[in-house]
């Protein structure tokens, strides 16, 4: 039976630790479909994981077969940086290595468009899933390119949305990634870039936007 030390965690707090045994797990309050990234680095190898679904400890499995999120540091001098999305109100954090490996992770959320400002996003988009990216052109007449880009082998199309048109889409079936496309429209006021995924595993697609 694997030791586990037990922690409590915050979004947007930093935690530093060390391995005592040979798990140190930590519960993250997080929001259902939400866009996260966890930070790590670790003194020595280690592997951090995202374990999320269920709220009841007794269903994870904590012998490193449940990585659908993880991230490995080989030093101080190597971070590592993972996404995820929650599906539940309760995500948990996994850090494995040596007893003594000190380390430290914080967890962030993403904002799904473009509300923080900035031009460049990346969002997650589960299986099955359709999400929306959201960007305010602030009333002046512009000239919109999206470029869409993605590594996964996943079919995700996207369109463009100004001033609630349709300006611009692309619904080529993607078998072998990475992807990249460009979506260009005009507008002034309000915009969005819809993405689709039709494959069932979850797609980090990151989204540049140019403005003119």
């Amino acid at each position: 039976m694997a030791k586990v030390e037990m922690g409590q965690a915050k979004v947007d707090d930093a935690v530093q630790g060390s391995i005592d045994g040979s798990v140190s797990l930590y519960s993250v309050p997080t929001e259902s479909d939400r866009t996260y990234v966890v930070e790590f680095a670790a003194s020595k190898d280690a592997t951090i994981e995202v374990i999320d679904g269920d709220e009841e400890l007794g269903s994870y499995e904590l012998d490193g077969s449940s990585n659908d999120y993880l991230a490995s540091s080989s030093g101080k001098d190597d971070a590592a940086a993972e996404f995820f999305m929650a599906h539940q109100t309760k995500s948990l954090i996994a850090v494995r290595g040596q007893p003594g490996t000190s380390f430290s992770f914080r967890v962030s959320e993403l904002p799904q468009g473009f509300e923080g400002g900035g031009l460049t996003r990346t969002v997650m988009v589960s299986g099955g899933s359709i999400v929306e990216a959201d960007f305010d052109l602030g009333g002046q007449f512009s000239q919109v390119s999206a470029e869409v880009s993605w590594s996964a082998n996943a079919d995700v199309d996207q369109s463009l949305y100004i001033d609630g048109f349709t300006e611009s889409s692309n619904n080529i079936s993607d078998s072998y990634c990475p992807c990249s496309y460009t979506l260009s429209g005009s507008g002034s006021n309000y915009g969005s870039v819809i993405l689709e995924n039709y494959d069932s595993l979850t797609v980090a697609v990151e989204i540049r936007l140019m403005i003119g």
